[in-house]
């Protein structure tokens, strides 16, 4: 014979990151974080983005670029027609010029990190 759990008051649906991560699945991609340079922003090396292609990318947002075929996660910033890439406040800023190839693949909407690795 059993008893009845006080926490089954509590229970709540199964979360789903689709539904709490996702917004627009077909413009939706995943990528994994290398390295520390966005710790700041709470990016830790090897933490999973959700990457959303349809947004613009808006003054201080995260995004992922490919600059000069290398791909960064920075923070972007806009001054009078000129972008700008930030990091961690111990490096440098890169400010993109009109020689650089560059493109914003998309904005990142969530970052997943992992504290503990099996």
């Amino acid at each position: 014979m059993g008893f009845a759990s006080p926490a089954s008051d509590y229970l709540q649906k199964s979360l789903s990151l689709d539904e709490l991560l996702i917004h627009r699945p077909a413009a939706t991609f995943f990528g994994r974080a290398s390295g520390n340079s966005m710790t700041e922003a709470g990016i830790v090396d090897g933490a999973i983005l959700v990457v959303d292609r349809s947004l613009k990318p808006q003054d201080d947002d995260i995004v992922v670029v490919v600059l000069d075929g290398e791909h960064k996660v920075r923070r972007i910033r806009f001054d009078k027609g000129v972008v700008y890439l930030l990091a961690n406040e111990d490096q440098a800023v890169v400010k993109v010029s009109q020689e650089q190839d560059f493109e914003v693949w998309g904005v990142v909407s969530s970052a997943i990190n992992q504290y503990r690795q099996s």
